[in-house]
């Protein structure tokens, strides 16, 4: 709301919850008061009265200003001379819009889009072929993994063979990824969690 007080050019802009028009020209008229005070104070100084005198004024819209005559003898007079400007700023649509944008600028941050994760294609099961394995190497297979651990000796002596041959099983079951590399004297690793990935592993599930 735009109001201009008396005495001043400037418009003065007015900013609060204001209830009904009456409640608005109740302000503005308290604004008139307090210059008016100001103004005769100031012009003639602070006589008796003069309060009372400028709280009469309480007509809707109207200020009030001193005249003097010249000639002598003449007393100072308050006049009601025109209505207090009480306007209502209607805002066009782009300026709606202008002001919203501004206030967007200043008071918005905006998230920043977080890139997709890439979905992980599922891996292909992986399946051996037996052609030139030892025939054992399946059974020494199960074995290792139900054990949860892998040696040539324990295969010797579970499978009933040579030491020779369990040797060469562990080399194959390492290059098919069921046990893992020999690390001095630390035992193998078994890869291959159970069963059931074992058998995916040769087909046999």
């Amino acid at each position: 709301m735009l109001f201009i007080p008396p005495g001043t050019a400037e418009p003065l802009r007015l900013h609060g919850p204001f209830i009904s028009e009456e409640e608005t020209r109740k302000i503005a008229q308290s604004f008139t008061k307090e210059y008016l005070k100001f103004r005769l104070t100031e012009l003639i100084g602070d006589r008796p009265g003069l309060d009372a005198a400028v709280d009469e004024i309480v007509e809707r819209g109207y200020i009030s200003a001193i005249t003097r005559n010249d000639e002598p003898g003449t007393e100072e007079k308050l006049e009601r001379i025109t209505e207090i400007l009480v306007e209502e700023v209607e805002m066009e649509e782009d300026e709606v819009r202008d002001a919203l944008s501004r206030l967007r600028e200043n008071y918005y941050v905006p998230i920043q889009e977080m890139a997709e994760a890439p979905i992980p294609e599922p891996e292909e099961e992986r399946t051996v072929e037996t052609n030139g394995l030892d025939p054992l190497l399946v059974d020494a297979a199960k074995l290792v993994v139900l054990r949860k651990s892998a040696s040539a000796t324990m295969l010797q002596r579970k499978l009933k063979i040579g030491f020779a041959r369990a040797a060469r099983i562990m080399d194959q079951l390492e290059q098919l990824g069921v046990i893992g590399p020999q690390e001095g004297s630390k035992p193998r690793k078994v890869l291959i969690g159970d069963i059931e990935e074992l058998d995916r592993m040769f087909g046999e599930g």
